[in-house]
């Protein structure tokens, strides 16, 4: 089957699928971890520096909260993305 996906294509038009709606969610590299919560979010000074800096992304901060965290990240950006929702 591996063989067959890598060689011949069997399942390249489901990959493209998948890339295109990614590309449409504005991912642009991996890994790529959306935070998702009915929690509205803290917005601290950290968070922001975090933001400016390209590590995540504040979709939504009210009416629950959307994060995108892209890339390889250190631990401590996911705590501190997870401690402004409590």
């Amino acid at each position: 089957m591996f063989d067959s996906c890598l060689y011949f294509g069997e399942r390249e038009a489901v990959v493209q699928s998948d890339f295109a709606q990614g590309v449409s969610y504005g991912i642009d590299g991996v890994p790529t971890t959306f935070i998702v919560s009915k929690k509205d979010f803290i917005y601290t000074d950290y968070l922001a520096s975090l933001e400016s800096s390209g590590s995540i992304k504040v979709l939504q901060k009210k009416n629950g909260a959307v994060i995108r965290v892209e890339g390889a990240v250190p631990k401590t950006v996911f705590e501190q993305v997870l401690d402004a929702l409590k």
